[in-house]
Formats: structure tokens, sequence, C-alpha cells
């Protein structure tokens, strides 16, 4: 059944094509919304390195042919200039933001959320058969979740290199067959990738034959170039070339060598999709079908500028689109500035599906209305959004001018070459507005993550005050407040901070990054000493003490004594310091019982730093069943009975955080004791909240269950959706190493 929408729109969107299709010379054959009536066969064409750029068409014809026939959108901008958050856009309509994908390096959080709609998804529940087949590992479906929906999906395996354009339709064609055979409705996504990766595989015939023709204005003036040119087909003779041209980055000859590589990369995407085109024809689908082709990112062929340079380089954000109806109906250029969210809900417009609210618009039909791009936020209309990898870098684009967040200048504006608008004071009264329109729309756009502590009221009223100390362990604090109207006060510094939270109050802390891991500590002196040990305190929904959240010393320690005085409290674990280095763990008590504990570094090595950085735990033992979390080395899980006697080396400048079970019981910091004295001093708590604890942290951002008491105190992550947590393997670590900052 298809989505409602008011009757002039229908009329408006008609005028709008047909101006733009003669505005581009070509004649509109038929109305956009009657040539879709009966569209049986989708085909949605995800090309990595898609940019602007004339389609020869003695090299391109495909190309050629698809963008001269189709509904092209000169004004479109990507929702991510990283590649998965891309194309989860591209799939369900809604930006990084809220389909909470930003980037494969949070390691675990790659894979979209179950409960995020596909637009295979739709179409497979209305009865269409859905295929796909992607070129880049990433895009795999255990890695990334792009497979919900698709009957047939099919991606390299992680260890795999990525496939080329011939390859990705050798592996679809057995699958593609078959659902053409059936003659039912059909959805079909491939992605290529050639002319992202460029500089990989090797060069052939046409590779250097592109290359002679681009570099050809430059021989004159370079010898050794035209030297270069000449062996191409010699052994070592593009290695030569590579020399050569790599020592002149920013020169007109180092952009026509990349300008040549992409265009060979786009003649393999050419014949990929002329091979496609054929098997729909030989189906009798090929002249109905509708084609949707957008640039997952653009090409950049000029290294960016070193400084003063957009972080959203518009060569990069800015890719075409273009949507070919049946039989190349309403062909021609349109004004609207749209974007990767806008494919889903026009694709489900067409195939007669309910789509359900996304951030995107339908772009044959005029909106009456335009979605929010975040719950409770104003609507936005003149602006599309673009994040950066991470989703730590967020931009708002207008179709000549776009605004984007900026460590060094605030909220920097650019013009759609990439230039920064240093004077604008000096702009035309209508830049200088649209400026402020992006700004505002990026102000209201951008969330920000973090964690909060929420402090029940108590009927009495005369439970002390707590003090709250807060440390980040990666990013940046971009704000702290108290909410809920308690009384305290707050004095934040840097990347940390002290608070005091009084009953009914809440502290909350935004950072610049997602997962961040960070520590608190504590203290209440006028509390019981038990009032701080576990049983109060909820990590989500679950109590502290059923959580393997590990729990670090406070910053003071007193002397292992019962409180009332008389003599030594007894404990269950013992950590003694033997050496400089060594701290030797042990368990007192009978023979037998079983022991699970976690050890961890405090703190750990910064996001993104290389492996060797990362802090290491070493540690020495018998009898010991040991389980290790992927990709790192600071953290592990220790299973043993008693007597256990387990050394553990400690680098200079970190704490040991731990969590201990004995018969599977949890031990409170208060039967723990460190060199002769407790591990924390009465009426103090201190844990460390990692990024990495799966089932544990990764549960911090659920909403908070209505059949809940209400706690003595609370930690939650704040922001918006997170991604599906997934175990990694040791191929999916080792691809994720394989690929650079932006995917």
């Amino acid at each position: 059944m298809r989505t409602c929408f008011h009757p002039w729109a229908r009329v408006l969107g008609f005028l709008i094509f047909a101006l733009a299709g003669c505005g581009g010379g070509e004649q509109v054959t038929e109305d956009p919304l009657e040539a879709t009536a009966d569209v049986r066969t989708v085909i949605i064409v995800s090309v990595d390195g898609l940019g602007f750029g004339d389609l020869d068409p003695d090299v391109l014809p495909e190309l050629a042919r698809l963008f001269e026939t189709s509904i092209r959108h000169p004004n479109h901008v990507v929702a991510s200039t990283a590649l998965n958050p891309s194309t989860a856009s591209l799939h369900t309509g809604l930006y990084p933001t809220r389909h909470g994908l930003g980037t494969v390096h949070e390691r675990g959080r790659a894979r979209l959320q179950s409960g995020v709609v596909t637009l295979a998804e739709l179409a497979t529940e209305a009865g269409w058969r859905t295929v796909g087949a992607v070129s880049q590992p990433q895009l795999g479906a255990g890695f990334s979740g792009f497979g919900q929906g698709f009957g047939s999906y099919d991606a390299p395996a992680p260890e795999a290199a990525a496939w080329p354009a011939a390859q990705v339709l050798n592996v679809l064609q057995p699958q593609l067959n078959k659902a053409l055979e059936a003659d039912d409705p059909l959805l079909v996504w491939v992605e290529f990738s050639d002319p992202a990766r460029m500089d990989e595989g090797e060069r052939g015939e046409l590779d250097i034959k592109l290359l002679r023709k681009f570099l050809a204005p430059f021989r004159d003036s370079r010898p050794r170039l035209a030297a270069a040119l000449d062996g191409l087909g010699e052994q070592g003779g593009y290695a030569e070339l590579v020399r050569i041209l790599g020592r002149r980055r920013g020169s007109p000859e180092y952009g026509a060598w990349r300008a040549a590589l992409l265009q060979a990369g786009l003649a393999r995407v050419d014949g990929a999709l002329g091979r496609l085109g054929s098997m729909l024809a030989d189906a009798g689908r090929e002249r109905g079908a509708v084609w949707a082709l957008e640039g997952s990112r653009g090409a950049v062929l000029q290294p960016p500028a070193s400084t003063g340079g957009p972080s959203f380089e518009p060569g990069r954000a800015r890719t075409p689109f273009a949507l070919r109806l049946p039989n190349g109906s309403a062909a021609g250029e349109s004004p609207l500035l749209c974007s990767s969210v806008d494919v889903t809900p026009t694709l489900a417009g067409i195939m007669g599906l309910e789509a359900g609210e996304m951030d995107g618009r339908d772009l044959l039909r005029v909106p009456t209305d335009v979605p929010d791009p975040l719950p409770g936020q104003k609507r936005v209309t003149h602006a599309v959004f673009c994040e950066g990898p991470s989703l730590v870098k967020r931009a708002a684009f207008g179709p000549k001018l776009h605004v984007e967040e900026n460590s060094l200048r605030g909220a920097a504006a650019y013009d759609r070459e990439g230039r920064a608008l240093l004077r604008e004071t000096e702009l035309e009264s209508d830049a200088q507005n649209r400026l402020r329109d992006l700004r505002e729309a990026l102000m209201l756009y951008s969330v920000n993550w973090g964690f909060a502590l929420e402090r029940a009221t108590t009927s009495t009223g005369d439970a002390p005050d707590l003090g709250v100390r807060w440390r980040l362990l990666d990013g940046r604090s971009r704000d702290a407040r108290l909410e809920q109207g308690g009384r305290g006060s707050l004095r934040p510094a840097g990347l940390g901070g002290e608070a005091i939270l009084a009953p009914g109050a809440a502290l909350v802390v935004e950072t610049s990054r997602r997962d961040v891991p960070f520590s608190l500590e504590f203290t209440s002196p006028k509390a019981a000493p038990s009032a701080l040990d576990m049983e109060q305190l909820l990590v989500g929904d679950a109590p502290l003490q059923d959580s393997w959240i590990p729990r670090l010393p406070s910053g003071r320690r007193v002397v292992w004594l019962w409180e009332e005085g008389d003599g030594p409290a007894p404990f269950d674990v013992d950590l003694v310091k033997g050496g400089s280095l060594y701290t030797r763990l042990e368990t007192p008590g009978d023979e037998g019982r079983k022991v699970e504990l976690l050890l961890a570094l405090y703190p750990p090595g910064r996001r993104g730093t290389a492996a060797g950085d990362q802090p290491e735990l070493d540690y020495a033992g018998s009898g010991l069943e040991v389980v290790e979390y992927p990709g790192r080395k600071d953290v592990v899980r220790i299973r043993a009975t008693t007597p256990i006697d387990l050394q553990v080396q400690e680098p200079p400048g970190r704490d040991l955080a731990i969590a201990v079970r004995i018969d599977d019981q949890p031990i409170p910091l208060s039967r723990i004791r460190r060199d002769g004295h407790r591990f924390a001093a009465p009426g103090t708590l201190a844990i460390y909240v990692p990024d990495w604890l799966a089932g544990e942290t990764f549960e911090l951002a659920g909403e908070r269950r209505d059949d809940l008491p209400d706690p003595w105190l609370r930690v939650l992550r704040t922001g918006p959706v997170m991604p599906a947590a997934s175990a990694l393997g040791e191929a999916e670590i080792e691809l994720l190493r394989r690929l650079g900052p932006d995917e």
C-alpha cells in the first residue's frame, strides 16, 4: 500500500521535474509518479569513490547512458564520510545518530541494531525477492548487519581482499538468475569500490591507455615522466611512475595521475553495470526497472590542504545521485537538496511500501512535512547533515555552502569548493542568511554523548550528600551540569571534575565520543561504612554487585581493622606486593573454592593508539583457566580453584582494577585487602567503567525499566542510539587493523 500524500504534492512534484528536465534539454515523457506505478524491479548501485566529473561515453558508456536518462541530483550529500555509516543511512533512511553506526573502529559496535528497519526488510515483508552483493569486507553481513532482509547477500570474508566489480557480478549472478526466473518483484543491491581502491591491483591495458592519455600534456616538460609513461608496459614501469609523481603531491600532473586511476576504476564498474543490464534485458526487465545510483563517498584527487581546509572535503561529502525511472522518464537535473537518507523513502514510495518514520524524504513527492533530524527538535528544511568518522565531527550542508564544527574556528564556513569564508560580513546578505540558517541547523542537530548519575530521593530527606569525582579517559569534555533541581555544587576541570550530589539530583557529563571509558569515585564520610559498597548502586538496570565492572582502589586507604576497633577484619582476597612491580593474589580459606576474577589496568591506552602503546597486563600462575578479551592486552578474566597463587605485573603509573566472585558470589570491597590495608576506605567507592565490557557497559544506554525500584544511585550512558554489540573474531580484528581511519 502506498504512503499517502496531499493531492497537490503530486502535481507540484511533476512541475518541478518537468522544469528540471526542460532545463537540461531532455523531453519529459511522463509524470514520474505515473511511470513508477507498476515497478517490479529496483536496482540500487553504491559506488565508493564516485565523484562529479565528465563521463566519457567512449570509456564509460553504461554510466554515461544511465546519467543521461536519469533524474540527476547535483545537490546530494552523503550522510557520513565514513563508509559503513553512509551505507547504513542509504538503507535505513536515518542519519548516523539515529541508526547508531559511527565507524567500524568502535570495536564490537559496527553492526546495525536488529530493530533498525532496512529497505530490504520492508521489501521482503511485502513479498519482494531481495539479492545483494558487495565488494568490501567491512560491509559483510556478520560484521555490519547490512544483510538484514536480504534473501541472498554475499561479501568477501573479513580476511579477504576487496572484490573487483567483475567478481561482485560473478558472485551475484547465480542468485540473481534464480530470482529473475521466479518473476517476483525484485530488489537488488550491488556495491563497487574500484574507484576508491585505485591504488590496488595490477595495471591492465585500459589503465595504461588512460594514464598515457591523462598525462600526455606533461610529457614535453617532464622528460623523466615521459620515459616512465613509455615504459608502463614493462616490469616495474608503473612503480617508476609512482615514484616520480608521488613526490609532486598537489601538482597538476599529480591530479591528472589520480584522475586517470579513478577513470580506470570507474571503467571496471561500467563493465559490471553493462553485464547487470544485460541480465535484466534477457529477463525482459531492463526497460521497466528503477535504478538508484549513489556515490557512497566522493573522490578526492588532490591531497587536502594541511591547514585551514575543511574537515568535510566537498569532493568527499558531495557525491552524485541518479534516479532512473522506467524508460528514462523525467530525466534532467533536480534542484532539490538531498542526502543518503532520502534514498530509502524515495524507493519505498516507488515500491508501494510503508516506510515508517525516517529522516529522509520521498524525492518524487514534494514533502508537505520534513521529519525532525532527532526527536523533539525543530524541523530543518534548509540543510542536510553529514557526520565524520566516529560521529565526532559534524556538518550542515546547503546547495552552495556548508558549516562544520571545527576545533580551531568553531562553526567554520566553507563554499562549495572548500574555500574558507573568513570575512563573512563582506558576503552578500543572502549568503549571510544562508550561513546563519546552516549554523542554526548544525546546533539543532548536534547531540553529544556521555553519562549521567541519577540519585533517588528519600522519604525522610535525611540522606547525606554524596561527593562524586569523575575522569574521562578519551575524547574531550563538552559540558557537565547538575539537573533535576537537586542541590549541590559542581567543579569541572579539563577531562574530569567534582560534584556534590544531593538526593534527587542528577549529574550529566557530556563528551565528544560515544563509548568513552571513565572512572567514578564516590565519597560519603557521613554514610555507614558499607553504604558505598555495591548493593545500592545500579549500572544501567543491573546492581553493581552483580556486574563485572572493575573496582579501583580509592584515593586513600586505612588500616585493616574492624570499625569497632577490636581486631582484624576477615577478608576473602589478599593482594600482596612482591617487589616493585609484582602483586601476588591470594585467597585464604578452605581448598576447592571456585574463584573467578577480572583484572584490568587503569588507565587504559587511549583510543586509536598503536597496539604497542597499549598497557600490557602480565600474569603467571598454575591451574588457571584464562579468558582473554579480543584485541586487548590490558585485561584478563581468570577462573581457578583455591588455593590460588597468582602473580600479576603492574606497569608503572597504572592501578590494578578488580572484580571477584568466589563460589559464584560477588565479593564486596570491604573483604578485599591490599598490602595490609583496606582496598577502599569506608564510605568510598571507585569504579572503572570501560568501553569494551560486553554484557555490562554496552547496556548502559538502555532505557530505564518501569519495574525497577528507585535506586540510591544509578549510572547511565546518555546520547543517541547505540549500535548492536557483537564479539569480534581474530579475522575481524585484523580487518580493523588494515582499514584506515576513514574506513
